[in-house]
């Protein structure tokens, strides 16, 4: 049996009405953005895989060896990619 919506009562079995589309993401204009969007995906990359390694310790008190490896790499690229977007952007606001 169908409930009311409204006071008006719906098929259980019809569609429901269509949901607003997310905006979609800009692809960046500039070197710098784009070194800035990697730098970033670098970034949360690291930390997160830096969360696994921590929470793997703490559970079953072992840490995997990728993660003892790859984190301060991520970390590393992340910074530099950072690093290197906020020089190109500062380079081309001075000229």
């Amino acid at each position: 049996m169908s409930r009311p919506v409204d006071g008006v009562f719906h098929d259980p079995c019809e569609q429901a009405p269509a949901r607003a589309q997310p905006r979609p993401v800009e692809a960046p204009s500039t070197p710098a953005e784009q070194l800035r969007a990697d730098g970033n995906s670098y970034l949360a990359a690291g930390v997160g895989m830096g969360v696994f390694g921590v929470a793997s310790a703490v559970l079953l008190g072992a840490v995997c060896p990728a993660c003892v490896v790859v984190t301060p790499a991520l970390l590393g690229a992340g910074a530099y990619k950072r690093a290197m977007a906020w020089r190109s952007h500062k380079r081309t606001t001075a000229e």
